[in-house]
């Protein structure tokens, strides 16, 4: 895998909007914040931009990352937020100028997608906050993301969890929103999870939707020989009704095997949330005191 290229001060960020329209307020303060952390701030033409659901048109939105992913006086490319459309422009991006300059592509969500078409090309990106919670996240999980882009890649700490599997394991970080890995079953961007370290989040959906999701990545082999498994938040999930909570369905889900599990990991659609690797090779521990995420360099 190729790592993107450590940030250094006076570095150009730029805020591109690859999927859904945001409040052009979060873009303006997000690009503040990165300037008060001692980079340049650019935004992207369409990123403030409306267009029913999205940021614009898919010809618009591909035309902005393009040209972030192009430019090499832009080293990262900050994703003002997920939302859906990324899916739709994801076959016709061009990965190759950003691969020779290891640049950096931050975001999660929808982003998920990006991310795993990132990975095919061999380089790694960062599944971490967006502009929204680049503004209104915690302190420590803006800084953990600076952190991350600088090259002080910490480990990930987190207390124990009653579902929790203990033990430890080895592999590639990959995965990033479920629902998205779901989209993407039986295409050219479906990953092979085998001997990985797969993390996913979500938010908003029916536990029963969560269910079919869980066990058609059962039925298709896709969580029989992953290294290890990490659950990050499932907020504002729908259908209280179903039975059992998003972990508990998950939990059913993998009980059949004998890999480490490690739940209410920080990260996903929450202030408070954490960067990782998407592609790093990692080391995870889960034991009676907690879980354990750190980097292998």
């Amino acid at each position: 895998m190729i790592h993107p290229i450590p940030l250094q001060k006076g570095d150009r960020i730029d805020i591109v909007s690859p999927a859904g329209k945001i409040d052009p307020s979060l873009i303006d303060a997000a690009a503040k914040r990165i300037i008060a952390e001692g980079y340049k701030a650019g935004i992207s033409v369409h990123a403030k931009g409306s267009f029913y659901k999205y940021s614009g048109t898919d010809e618009q939105r591909l035309i902005d990352l393009q040209q972030a992913l192009d430019a090499p006086e832009i080293k990262a490319i900050l994703c003002a937020r997920g939302g859906y459309g990324s899916i739709r422009i994801v076959d016709k991006i061009n990965f190759d100028a950003a691969v020779e300059q290891k640049k950096w592509l931050i975001g999660f969500s929808d982003v998920t997608v990006l991310h795993i078409a990132a990975y095919q090309h061999g380089l790694a990106s960062l599944h971490g906050l967006m502009a929204k919670y680049m503004v209104q996240g915690t302190s420590e999980g803006v800084q953990h993301v600076f952190d991350t882009l600088s090259g002080k890649h910490s480990s990930v700490n987190i207390k124990r969890h009653p579902l929790n599997r203990q033990g430890t394991a080895k592999g590639t970080l990959l995965g990033g929103n479920l629902s998205m890995l779901y989209a993407l079953r039986g295409t050219a961007y479906d990953l092979d999870w085998n001997g990985a370290i797969l993390f996913i989040e979500d938010i908003g959906e029916n536990l029963y939707h969560l269910d079919r999701i869980m066990q058609n990545l059962r039925l298709g082999g896709k969580l029989k020989n992953l290294a290890g498994l990490l659950v990050g938040q499932f907020t504002d999930m729908q259908d209280t009704e179903f039975g059992k909570s998003a972990y508990e369905i998950i939990a059913e889900a993998v009980s059949g095997y004998h890999y480490p599990v490690a739940f209410d990991m920080p990260f996903g659609h929450v202030p408070f949330s954490r960067s990782l690797l998407h592609g790093k090779n990692a080391r995870i521990e889960c034991c009676d005191t907690g879980s354990v995420v750190g980097y292998i360099v």
